[in-house]
């Protein structure tokens, strides 16, 4: 997989360039469709004086030049018998789709929750057999947002029944030109055995008392919530620990403020803390039920603080899958990183078995430190990544021997091919070549298009790759 340059070709072929590659094509055929013989290419006769290396390249240009021609033909009739396919589907193909399939189709391609039913009513306009269908698909119309007019809601309400709903409390929260959050949550209440997924973004204190207590929820399995005031953490603090009963929730995302959830949450499984506020919520609990988490240190806090917010917040006997990522450029200090390497902290490197590491706050040495703790990873994810790829000797990432399976690497603007060279020869020299699938680079700027064709051979078929061009 890769990018190539939109450049511009001519639109006529030599009748010699056409005639060479059609001679090209021949040896390929007789070759059995392989492509792996270098003499299909070029059929010079032996080195006489009179053929070399710049005549090779100078007919390799040439094919390439006249493939480029080629496709670019290609590519311009494919657009207008495109279009007509897509014409025809539309007008006779669609007519001939089976009702539940149509439906599949709808809720399949359905805009995620945050764009809330605008793409359902856009359906429900299309025609009047789009808008049966719609208004029988109940999932189309799943979520309700504190921003939608009253009787809109209710209108939500009657059409996604019996699906289950994603509530949305978006910031900032709506003008007094819109209902009230009161009148909203008790528009919704009765429902509530149907929430699935709450996204609460609380601005104002006054949002906290409008919610019942206890509050049963026993389909719920995603939490997002979002505080922006430092004035309602106390009262937000009381709700999450209170006021919501969730023994069926499976992911829990919590911006700028974590709750302590004292309820049993024998589900959960991913715990996302992007931009957290760095105030512990007490003693460590114990979450052996979570197997990926993720931890985002946003603008105006250290990693440390962050990092030691964690451990003082979390046991996570049973991890898998850690993400760290940084918006700011800052590092850890060699005594975070030293706490962190501690056998009774938070992250159980050692039998992690996928890791992402994003932004430009990393170093060499909080990745390596990372990679030295690891015995078992077979996913690595780097991505934003400054200063290269590790050291210059690839450090821990080869020295340990991981069995990785997976290694990406994305936007990594400083990472060399040399770098990548390095990599590429330890990777096959390592015990581990055989058992390695994908080595997955994406748009690192100092890589360009030649530089992937000259290593595609080397690495056997396990080299996917996307330029910046």
């Amino acid at each position: 997989m890769h990018t190539m340059k939109n450049n511009l070709v001519p639109s006529l072929l030599g009748v010699d360039a056409l005639s060479a590659l059609i001679t090209v094509l021949e040896r390929v055929k007789a070759n059995g469709g392989k492509l792996n013989d270098d003499g299909i290419w070029f059929d010079a006769p032996p080195m006489d004086g009179h053929y070399g290396p710049l005549d090779e390249l100078k007919a390799l240009k040439t094919h390439k030049k006249t493939l480029l021609c080629l496709r670019k033909a290609l590519e311009k009739r494919i657009i207008p018998v495109q279009n007509l396919c897509d014409e025809l589907t539309l007008q006779v193909g669609i007519q001939s789709v089976p009702v539940e399939i149509l439906q599949q189709i709808l809720v399949a391609t359905h805009l995620p929750a945050e764009k809330g039913n605008e793409q359902s009513i856009s359906v429900s306009h299309v025609c009047r057999s789009f808008r049966t269908v719609a208004l029988r698909t109940p999932e189309l119309w799943s979520t309700v947002s504190s921003f939608s007019p009253l009787a809109e809601t209710r209108e939500f309400l009657k059409r996604s029944a019996p699906a289950p709903l994603t509530i949305v409390f978006p910031t900032p929260f709506p003008s007094p030109s819109h209902p009230s959050i009161k009148k909203f949550l008790k528009v919704i209440m009765s429902h509530s055995s149907r929430w699935c997924d709450l996204d609460i973004h609380v601005m104002h204190e006054m949002f906290i008392p409008a919610i019942p207590h206890p509050l049963q929820l026993p389909l719920l399995r995603s939490l997002t919530h979002g505080i922006y005031d430092d004035d309602s953490v106390p009262l937000f603090a009381q709700y999450g620990r209170s006021q919501l009963l969730y023994p069926t929730l499976h992911s829990y995302v919590a911006v700028n403020f974590l709750i302590k959830i004292d309820k049993p949450c024998n589900n959960l499984r991913f715990v996302d803390v992007p931009h957290s506020n760095p105030t512990p919520t007490g003693d460590a609990s114990v979450y052996p039920s979570i197997t990926t988490f993720s931890l985002c240190v946003g603008p105006g806090y250290s990693v440390d603080t962050m990092l030691d917010y964690l451990l003082e917040s979390f046991s996570l006997p049973n991890l898998v899958d850690f993400r760290l990522g940084y918006l700011n450029p800052v590092s850890v200090s060699m005594a975070m990183i030293t706490r962190l390497k501690h056998p009774d902290g938070p992250i159980p490197f050692q039998t992690l078995r996928s890791m992402s590491i994003s932004g430009a706050g990393n170093s060499y040495g909080e990745r390596e430190t990372c990679l030295e703790l690891c015995g078992c990873l077979l996913e690595l994810l780097m991505e934003g990544i400054e200063g290269g790829l590790l050291r210059s000797d690839s450090g821990p990432l080869m020295e340990k021997r991981l069995p990785l399976q997976t290694l990406m690497l994305r936007h990594c603007d400083d990472v060399t091919a040399d770098e990548i060279d390095l990599l590429v020869e330890q990777l096959r020299e390592g015990p581990n070549w055989e058992t390695f699938q994908r080595l997955e680079i994406t748009c690192c700027k100092k890589l360009t298009e030649d530089f992937f064709l000259t290593i595609e051979d080397e690495m056997e078929g396990k080299l996917v790759w996307t330029t910046c061009g």
